[in-house]
């Protein structure tokens, strides 16, 4: 019985942890609003998209079509004085599909990071739960910083870690893997 008693206090504790962390997350959110993107938007998307190394700049006309076909999964994060933070673009994949694969996913460079990431991730699961979506998917660098951040995103917002697929082909992009997260 006695471990018994050790574990009950070791996921008491734990839990206890999570709290907390959740509560700290959702301050540092506060005052990032997230809205579907705008034809006036796309501008600064193709301008931060330019100084991220890898990223493809979308044509006006694949920025368009996504706003019209997949508008509610094109995101721009604002900060408490309207200003664009950053960016999300989305799809919905497959015929029927309950599958999300997220294109790009960016923000300036402007102190924000953290809460950006924190607000895309809360809308994303809000629409998740909304269109009744199975998974997200997304390509990324095994080792980067951004692949770090997603994964524990991912863990306090969703409740799990992302999923490591196939890689991509190399003339595709040598560095990235696939990721799903099933929800």
């Amino acid at each position: 019985m006695r471990w018994f008693a050790i574990l009950k206090r070791s996921m008491t504790e734990r839990l206890r942890k999570a709290i907390v962390q959740a509560k700290q997350v959702k301050m540092k959110a506060a005052g990032v609003s997230v809205r579907p993107m705008r034809f006036s938007d796309f501008e600064f998307i193709r301008d931060l998209t330019v100084k991220i190394d890898g990223y493809t700049v979308p044509p006006l006309y694949v920025l368009w079509m996504l706003r019209r076909f997949h508008g509610e999964f094109c995101l721009i994060a604002e900060g408490p004085r309207k200003e664009r933070l950053g960016y999300m673009l989305a799809m919905v994949t497959g015929i029927p599909s309950r599958r999300v694969f997220i294109w790009q996913f960016a923000s300036t460079f402007h102190g924000q990071r953290v809460q950006t990431a924190t607000s895309f991730a809360r809308h994303v699961h809000k629409l998740v739960k909304k269109h009744g979506i199975d998974e997200l998917v997304f390509t990324a660098e095994p080792r980067s910083s951004g692949t770090r951040s997603i994964k524990r995103l991912s863990r306090l917002i969703f409740g799990c870690t992302p999923r490591a697929g196939s890689r991509l082909p190399k003339s595709i992009s040598p560095r990235e893997q696939e990721y799903h997260i099933l929800v």
